[in-house]
């Protein structure tokens, strides 16, 4: 009898799972209700962080697949809305959208009115960017060469089934089957075996972490399962040679571990829309289906790149950041007063010689050239990687010796910069005695000399990401705080 528990009980893990939240603030606090083809739809309508300073309307548009929800994007629609206002729209009987009172509406061409019409009210005419996973990438592509064609500068597709037909038998016993009988002889046996159960397997890379594992499962247990059913029987993928080709740019992305939408599907798909408009694909390694929870990161690196080159390059954290930074005086009282209540000096970075630092100031009591020598008798040299002339005299220094190697800040370095600064950083540490540092500046401390920082932690010292940003976060606290900054280093080295 305890094999029939298990299989039409929810275990505590279930349990914990169905009744703990994952929703990011953002995602609460811009949550609302709209009407679209007399359905009530639940959206997160949020407006881009620096929207309030840069008038820029653009959306990008997030659809979710089959059994997903608004969540799936919760980590990819935070980091895309530091740039770009964001729609993340639940389907007809998804996440908080009730059931469709017309079923007829899970027709994917009803879905993609129903998508145009909740575009129509956020957007307002404004240009917008489609983002869909799985079946979600279908509709994102016939809504870019639908009616709205013109207000859409690109799409994404994350892991899009192409060529993935379904057989007629599937399909007709699929709609005479009860939604008791589908739950009992397969979606309560599909959980059998928890965050390891076939039901979370096939989703996911075998390297997957609990964390993964654990956010595929919710997403599954919120799935209700008559949605499934009238979606699975009226399901259409997309097929250009009668949905027509889109004029704007396409971003494919797969995952190398895909056991749904295999990346034979996705260099299919790519390979057809190339012939027509400007295509991009980018495969993730180490992930399966669920790569929006695996691999987050890259994938939002990934996409903030395609923005930024393919879209408008004003749909750049970096752009945007130079921008606000350019409109102030860089070293104005509020900064000022900013950089007086930063921490001067980082402790060790891990395990090896880095500090972190803030940049020192002529003339202040405790982080001038002078002041520095005394308080901080470990440190050797300093590498000022900012771009601008330093508001201190390097000359002043009596021990520690100075290097410049300016960068523009905002950005992170390229791959050239970077490995270019490991040399000059093993050039000084020929002549670094035991115990003794290379302290490491930008302006503040935390994003660009993170990322060299880091970046040497990884190359050079056999460093995780996670462990290098961890390392650094734990030297000088909070470590990076831009995300994007943080995306590039797992999108270069992961």
């Amino acid at each position: 009898m305890e094999w029939l528990k298990r299989i039409f009980s929810y275990s505590e893990l279930e349990k914990s799972l169905l009744n703990s939240s994952t929703e990011p603030s953002l995602f609460t606090k811009y949550s609302e209700t709209v009407s679209a083809c007399g359905e009530e739809i639940h959206i997160v309508n949020a407006p881009a962080s620096n929207n309030k300073k840069i008038a820029l309307a653009h959306r990008a548009i997030f659809v979710h697949g089959l059994g997903g929800n608004a969540l799936c994007f919760a980590h990819i629609g935070e980091s895309i809305d530091q740039f770009c206002g964001i729609v993340v729209i639940d389907l007809p009987g998804s996440g908080k959208s009730p059931p469709a009172k017309d079923k007829s509406i899970y027709n994917p061409f009803r879905l993609v009115e129903l998508i145009n019409e909740v575009i129509e009210i956020t957007c307002k005419g404004s240009p917008f960017v489609m983002i869909g996973h799985s079946y979600g990438t279908t509709h994102c592509l016939r809504v870019a060469t639908g009616r709205l064609k013109d207000q859409c500068l690109g799409v994404i597709c994350i892991s899009p089934p192409f060529h993935m037909p379904l057989s007629p038998y599937l399909r007709t016993t699929l709609r005479y089957t009860p939604v008791t009988v589908f739950n009992t002889l397969f979606r309560s046996r599909d959980r059998v075996g928890g965050l390891y159960s076939p039901s979370v397997n096939r989703m996911v890379s075998t390297q997957a972490s609990k964390f993964a594992r654990e956010q595929q499962m919710r997403i599954n247990l919120h799935s209700d399962s008559s949605v499934v059913l009238e979606t699975i029987i009226r399901m259409q993928f997309y097929d250009p040679e009668i949905d027509f080709y889109p004029s704007c740019p396409v971003l494919v992305i797969c995952a190398s571990d895909d056991k749904v939408c295999p990346t034979s599907r996705s260099k299919e798909l790519y390979e057809t829309l190339k012939e027509h408009t400007a295509a991009e694909f980018y495969e993730i390694s180490n992930a399966g289906h669920a790569v929006l929870f695996e691999r987050y990161e890259i994938i939002s690196g990934v996409v903030s790149s395609f923005f930024a080159d393919k879209v408008d390059e004003r749909l750049s954290l970096s752009w945007q950041l130079r921008h606000l930074a350019s409109m102030d005086d860089k070293w104005s009282l509020k900064n000022e007063e900013k950089w007086k209540n930063l921490e001067p000096v980082s402790d060790f970075v891990g395990d090896t010689f880095f500090k972190g630092m803030k940049v020192l100031r002529e003339g202040d009591a405790i982080h001038s050239p002078a002041a520095f020598e005394k308080l901080h008798p470990e440190v050797r040299f300093i590498i000022d990687i900012s771009r601008e002339v330093p508001p201190y005299d390097p000359a002043t220094f009596n021990r520690v010796e100075y290097t410049k190697y300016p960068t523009v800040s905002k950005v992170p370095p390229s791959k050239i910069e970077v490995n270019n600064w490991i040399a000059l950083v093993n050039d000084l540490r020929k002549s670094l005695n035991p115990g003794e540092a290379i302290g490491v500046h930008c302006h503040y401390g935390f994003n660009r000399t993170g990322f060299f920082v880091c970046s040497y932690l990884v190359q050079q010292l056999n460093y995780t990401v996670a462990a290098a940003i961890d390392a650094y976060a734990k030297a000088r606290p909070p470590g990076m705080r831009h995300q994007h900054f943080i995306n590039e280093l797992y999108v270069r080295y992961e």
